[in-house]
C-alpha cells in the first residue's frame, strides 16, 4: 500500500510541477508581453505627439502672418518675402507660402494691371484650370481669390494669379475658414505649381476688422488668405525623424469625409499578422487617422519556454527520484518471488524424486521453470516443456542436442569454472549466461544445478530461469537513469541535491563549471566548505531549513559569487523538499536560474522610460519658454539629469567668444565668463559644427587639458545647438572616465534641437513684442492726433458756423424788407446747411468718443432702457401713429450710456423710415443661444436693397436721399462700433418698401471677451 501511495505521490508531483511550470511560464510571458506592449504604446504615443507638435508648430508660424496683414493696410512684395523667408526655411515641409487677397469683379482689372507691372507681363490675367488641368483665363465671377505673392518664387511662380476660388475643394475650404473665422485645411489636392505633386493647403483667413455672425458680412469683410502649401510626406518624415523605430510603420488617412483618403504611407514591406494601433488627431478642421503598423517581431517573447522546460525537467527529476526506490523495490519483489518459486520447485522436485517417480515426473513436466537432466559430458537426457520453450525447440529436438550446442562459445570458459566448482561442491550456480535460441538469437538465463545419481550413474540436474523480462526491466531502468542524467546536465541552470544536513549528494555540469568543482569532489561537502563567505553560506543553509520546515517549494532571488572566476550574478533559486517511501523529507533539490541579464534589461527599460519622460517634460517647458533665462534654466538641469553627469553648462556664441552663461555642476566652473572660441572645446564644437565626445580629456588632442587641471572634469561631451550654424553648445562633464551611451547621445541631441527651436521662438516673440510696442507708440500718437482733431472740430470748426448764423440773423434784422424772396430763400438754405453742419460735427465727435470711451459694465434692465428711449422718440414724433410691439427683454451686462445710444439710433431710424406709412409698426424682439443674446428691431418702412447692405454700417454711407430722410450717415456706424466693443455683432435684412430688420447681439459672459 505504501508503494502505491508513493507511486501516486510521484505522479501527483509530476503533474503539479508541470502545471506550476506552465503557470509560471504563462505569468512570465504575460508580464513580458505587457512590458513590450507598453514600450510599443510609448513609441506610438511619442510619434503621435511628435506629429501633432510638428503640425502645431508649423501652422502657428504661418498663422502669425495673419496679424501683419490685419494691422497693415498694404504689404509690399519685399515685406512679404522678409516675413515668410524664415518660416519656410525652418519648415522644410512647406513648399510655398502665398498671400491670396479677395478681389471683386470691379477690382479685377486693377489687380491684373498691378501684377502685370510687377512681372513685366502685359498679357497677365487671373487664371483657373480647365478640364485638361491647363491654366486658362478665369471666367467672370463676382469674387476671386488669386495668388498675389508667393515664396519661394523660383519654384512656385506658375501659381501667381491662380484663383483658388475656382476649384471646388479649395472653395469649400475658403468658405469654411470664413464661417469659422479660423484656420482651415484642405484635403489632399493636386498642386498648381507641380501638376504631378500632391499636398494640402493651410488657409488662414484675414479680415478687415472684427466680424458679425452673419456669413454674408463675414465674406464681405474678408481681406484675403495666408495660404501655405504642405508636402505631407516631408512634414511627417520630419516629425518622425528622431522617433523612428524599426518594425513600426505608419499610414495616415484623412477621415473627415465618409470616404477615407490616404495621405501618407511609409510601409516598405507587408507585415504578416501585424497589429495596427490607431490614433486620431485634429488638423485644423479636419481629422487625420494615424495607423501604426506594428511588426509582430516586436511582441516576440524572449526565452518563451525556459521556465516551462526547467519546470518539466525539475518535475521529471523529482518524479524519477521518488519513483526510483519504487522501481528498485518492485524489481527486488519480482526477483524474490521468482527465487521463491525456484526454491519451491527445487524442493518439490527433490522431494518428488525421492517419493514417487510418477509423481516426480508429473511435477517435472508441469514446472514453470526449465528443468534439464544431462550426463556429465553435457548430453541432454531429459528436459521439461518449459526448458524446450526457452530455446525454441520441441522436446524431441532438444533431446538430440548437447549442452554445448546451445551454449555460445563466449561462455565456454565460464562453464568450465562452474563445472570445476560443481566437482568440488556437488552443485553450481546460480549464475547467468545465454542460450542459443532456435532462430539464432540469444536468450538470457539464470542457472542453478546439482549432481544426482540415478541407477548408480551421475547426472547433472539443472533449473533454468528465463530472465529476458528482468534484463529488459533493468535496461529500461538504466536507460531512464541515463536519460535523467542527460536531462539534468542539459538544464541550462544550476541543479544540486542535498541531504537534510546540507551535505551535497549530486550536482549537474553547469554547477561544476560555475563553481569550479567536480561532482565527485562536491559530494560530502556543505555550503560552508564550498562558499568562502560565511554569511552567504549561512544564508544558503537558512533557505534550506525554511524549505525543510515548511515542506514545500521556496523561491528567492539572491546574488551569487561563482568560484570559477569570482564574477557576480543574480539568480532566482527554487528549492524543493525530497521525500522517501515513508513520506519523510530526506533532502532538498535546488535549481538556480541566472536572471542577471533580465534584471539589467528591466533596469534599462525603466531608466530609458524615465529619461524619455524627463525629456518630454523639458521639451514641453521649452515650448512654453518666453525668455532665454527660462530656456537656460531648464536645459542645464535636464542635461545633467539625463546623462547622470557631474556637471552641465550652457554656452552661447558671442561673435568670436564663447559665453558660459550658466551651469549646474558639483563645483563652479566658468559661469558668467567669456573666452575666445579657439581656447575652449565648446568653441571648437561651434566652429567645426561637430559633436565632441571625450572619454579621457587628457588623451584628446582637440582639448587644452591645462584648462581642466584644477577642476573635477575627466570626461566631457559637447552638443552644438543647431548643427548647421551653431549658436552655442550644451556641455556635459563627468569626474570619472566615462563615455555616454548611444541612448544618452540621442537624448541630448534631441534636447539640443529642441533648445534651438525654443531660442528661435523666443527671438521671434521678442521681435514681435518690439513691433507691438512700436505699433502701440504709433497708436498712442494717432490717438493724440485724434484728440487734437476732435478739439479742432469742437472749437475751431464751430466758430465759422456761429459767424455764419450770426450774419444771417443780422441781415434778417437789418434788411427785413430789402431782400427779395429769392434772397431770403438763399439765406434760409445757408442757415439750414450750417445747422446740418453742426449736427454732423456733433455726430463725428460722438463717433470718435465711442471708440475711445472706457466701457463701464453694469447690470442693465433692457426692458426699462427701451421704454425710456421710446418715450423720447414719441415726444419727437407727436401726432404720428406708431404701433410698438415689445417682447420681454433680458437683463444684460454693458455700458448704460452707450447701449442707450444704440437703442436711440436704431429706434429713431425705425421711426424715421416709417414716416410715410399711415400706420407705422415697429417690433422689438429677443432670442438667445448658449453664448449670446440676440435683439432685433423690425419696421414696415422704406427698407433698402440688400445688395448694398454692406454699406449700411459705414461712416457717411446712406442708401436714401437726404431730401427724403434727414441724417448724417454716422448713426449706424456708431451702433456697430459700440456693439463690437461689447463683443457683439450687427447686421440687417430688408426688402425695398417692405421694411427692414436690424439685429445686434451681446455676449452672455463678458469674461470670454
Amino acid at each position: 500500500m505504501r508503494l502505491n501511495n508513493r507511486l501516486l505521490l510521484a505522479f501527483a508531483i509530476l503533474i503539479l510541477g508541470i502545471s506550476i511550470s506552465i503557470g509560471v511560464q504563462y505569468v512570465r510571458n504575460d508580464k513580458q508581453l505587457i512590458e513590450k506592449t507598453n514600450q510599443i504604446n510609448l513609441v506610438v504615443s511619442n510619434q503621435s505627439i511628435a506629429i501633432e507638435h510638428e503640425l502645431s508648430s508649423s501652422f502657428s508660424s504661418v498663422e502669425i502672418l495673419k496679424y501683419f496683414f490685419e494691422k497693415n493696410q498694404t504689404i509690399s512684395r519685399k515685406e512679404f518675402q522678409n516675413y515668410t523667408e524664415p518660416i519656410y526655411l525652418e519648415n522644410h515641409s512647406i513648399k510655398a507660402i502665398s498671400w491670396v487677397p479677395k478681389v471683386t469683379a470691379e477690382g479685377r482689372t486693377e489687380f491684373e494691371s498691378e501684377i502685370s507691372k510687377e512681372r513685366s507681363n502685359n498679357s497677365f490675367f487671373i487664371t483657373e484650370r480647365n478640364a485638361k488641368n491647363e491654366l486658362i483665363k478665369a471666367k467672370n465671377r463676382e469674387d476671386y481669390f488669386p495668388v498675389k505673392y508667393i515664396e519661394p518664387i523660383e519654384e512656385n511662380s506658375t501659381a501667381i494669379g491662380y484663383d483658388i476660388f475656382s476649384n471646388d475643394i479649395r472653395k469649400a475650404t475658403i468658405l469654411n475658414a470664413i464661417n469659422r473665422k479660423k484656420i482651415a485645411i484642405t484635403p489632399r489636392i493636386q498642386l498648381v505649381q507641380d501638376a504631378r505633386g500632391y499636398g494640402f493647403l493651410v488657409l488662414v483667413p484675414v479680415f478687415n476688422h472684427f466680424l458679425t455672425s452673419n456669413s454674408a458680412n463675414r465674406f464681405e469683410n474678408t481681406k484675403g488668405f495666408i495660404s501655405a502649401v504642405y508636402k505631407v510626406n516631408q512634414l511627417i518624415d520630419t516629425a518622425l525623424l528622431e522617433s523612428k523605430v524599426i518594425g513600426v510603420q505608419l499610414v495616415v488617412n484623412d477621415i473627415t469625409a465618409t470616404q477615407k483618403e490616404e495621405l501618407y504611407n511609409n510601409t516598405r514591406k507587408a507585415l504578416r499578422q501585424s497589429k495596427i494601433l490607431k490614433k486620431q488627431i485634429a488638423v485644423g478642421d479636419r481629422v487625420w487617422e494615424l495607423n501604426f503598423i506594428i511588426d509582430p517581431f516586436l511582441y516576440k517573447i524572449d526565452n518563451k519556454y525556459s521556465y516551462f522546460l526547467i519546470g518539466i525537467s525539475s518535475s521529471l527529476l523529482i518524479f524519477l527520484l521518488i519513483l526510483l526506490p519504487y522501481i528498485k523495490s518492485k524489481r527486488a519483489e519480482i526477483l524474490s518471488h521468482r527465487l521463491h518459486i525456484e526454491q519451491k520447485v527445487r524442493e518439490e522436485t527433490e522431494q518428488s524424486l525421492s517419493e514417487s517417480e510418477e509423481y516426480n515426473r508429473a511435477l517435472f513436466k508441469q514446472a514453470t521453470i526449465g528443468l534439464a537432466l544431462t550426463t556429465m559430458d553435457g548430453r541432454l537426457t531429459d528436459v521439461n516443456p518449459a526448458y524446450a520453450e526457452i530455446i525454441g525447440h520441441s522436446i524431441e529436438e532438444t533431446l538430440k542436442l548437447t549442452y554445448w550446442e546451445i551454449t555460445p562459445d563466449k561462455y565456454i570458459e565460464q562453464e568450465q569454472l562452474q563445472l570445476q566448482s560443481m566437482a568440488k561442491t556437488g552443485h553450481y550456480g546460480p549464475y547467468e549466461k545465454e542460450y542459443i535460441h532456435k532462430d539464432g538469437h540469444f536468450v538470457p538465463v539464470r542457472l542453478t544445478g546439482k549432481i544426482i545419481e540415478q541407477k548408480g550413474e551421475k547426472y547433472i540436474l539443472s533449473s533454468i530461469e528465463d530472465i529476458t523480462e528482468q534484463k529488459r526491466l533493468i535496461d529500461e531502468i538504466k536507460d531512464s537513469q541515463t536519460l535523467l542524467m542527460n536531462l539534468i546536465n542539459a538544464i541550462p541552470d544550476l541543479l544540486w541535491l542535498k541531504d537534510i544536513n546540507g551535505i551535497y549528494l549530486h550536482c549537474n555540469t553547469i554547477f561544476e563549471d560555475l563553481y569550479g568543482v567536480k561532482e565527485k569532489d562536491l559530494i560530502g561537502m556543505s555550503d560552508f566548505d564550498l562558499v568562502t563567505d560565511p554569511k552567504r553560506a549561512e544564508f544558503f543553509r537558512e533557505t534550506d531549513r525554511t524549505t525543510l520546515l515548511n515542506g514545500k517549494s521556496f523561491i528567492n532571488e539572491e546574488e551569487v559569487t561563482f568560484l570559477s572566476d569570482g564574477h557576480h550574478e543574480v539568480v532566482e533559486t527554487i528549492k524543493t523538499p525530497i521525500f522517501d517511501f515513508n513520506d519523510k523529507i530526506t533532502g532538498v533539490l535546488g535549481i538556480s536560474r541566472n536572471i542577471t541579464e533580465h534584471k539589467k534589461f528591466e533596469s534599462e527599460i525603466i531608466r530609458l522610460n524615465n529619461h524619455l519622460q524627463s525629456l518630454i517634460e523639458v521639451i514641453q517647458n521649452l515650448a512654453k519658454a518666453r525668455s532665454l533665462d527660462e530656456i537656460v534654466s531648464s536645459v542645464k538641469v535636464a542635461a545633467r539629469k539625463l546623462t547622470n553627469a557631474d556637471g552641465a553648462t550652457f554656452v552661447l556664441r558671442e561673435g568670436d567668444k564663447c559665453y558660459f552663461i550658466d551651469e549646474d555642476a558639483l563645483y563652479p566652473l566658468w559661469k558668467g565668463q567669456r573666452f575666445p572660441l579657439e581656447e575652449r572645446i565648446g568653441g571648437w564644437a561651434i566652429l567645426n559644427k561637430e559633436m565632441v565626445i571625450a572619454e579621457d580629456i587628457y588623451k584628446d588632442d582637440r582639448i587644452n587639458s591645462d584648462v581642466y587641471k584644477h577642476t573635477f572634469v575627466n570626461s566631457l561631451a559637447m552638443f552644438p545647438i543647431r548643427m548647421e550654424n551653431p549658436v552655442g553648445v550644451i556641455g556635459i562633464y563627468w569626474s570619472k572616465n566615462y563615455r555616454p551611451t548611444e541612448d544618452e547621445i540621442i537624448i541630448v541631441k534631441t534636447l539640443a534641437d529642441a533648445t534651438s527651436i525654443a531660442m528661435e521662438n523666443v527671438s521671434f516673440y521678442e521681435k514681435l513684442e518690439i513691433k507691438v510696442k512700436d505699433r502701440t507708440v504709433l497708436l498712442e500718437a494717432a490717438n493724440k492726433e485724434l484728440e487734437a482733431f476732435s478739439y479742432s472740430v469742437s472749437h475751431d470748426l464751430r466758430a465759422p458756423l456761429r459767424h455764419i448764423n450770426g450774419y444771417i440773423d443780422l441781415i434778417n434784422r437789418r434788411f427785413p424788407d430789402s431782400l427779395p424772396e429769392k434772397g431770403q430763400q438763399f439765406l434760409k438754405n445757408i442757415s439750414d446747411s450750417a445747422t446740418q453742419m453742426g449736427m454732423l460735427i456733433d455726430d463725428l465727435l460722438l463717433f470718435s468718443r465711442t471708440s475711445r470711451q472706457e466701457l463701464r459694465y453694469d447690470k442693465l434692465n433692457m426692458q426699462i432702457l427701451v421704454q425710456e428711449v421710446i418715450k423720447l422718440i414719441d415726444q419727437e414724433n407727436t401726432g404720428r401713429k406708431i404701433e410698438w410691439a415689445i417682447s420681454t427683454l433680458p437683463n444684460v451686462l454693458g455700458d448704460n450710456n452707450l447701449l442707450k445710444l444704440v437703442w436711440i439710433n436704431l429706434l429713431s431710424n425705425a421711426a424715421k423710415f416709417t414716416r410715410k406709412k399711415d400706420q407705422a409698426s415697429i417690433k422689438i424682439q429677443f432670442q438667445e443661444n448658449e453664448k449670446e443674446y440676440i435683439f432685433s428691431i423690425r419696421d414696415n418702412g422704406a427698407g433698402f436693397d440688400m445688395q448694398y447692405a454692406q454699406k449700411l454700417f459705414g461712416v457717411f454711407q446712406r442708401l436714401h436721399s437726404s431730401a427724403d430722410y434727414e441724417g448724417t450717415g454716422i448713426g449706424l456706424a456708431n451702433v456697430q462700433r459700440i456693439i463690437i466693443r461689447h463683443g457683439g455683432r450687427t447686421w440687417a435684412e430688408a426688402e425695398v418698401d417692405k421694411g427692414a430688420t436690424f439685429y445686434f447681439t451681446l455676449p452672455k459672459n463678458i469674461n470670454e471677451l
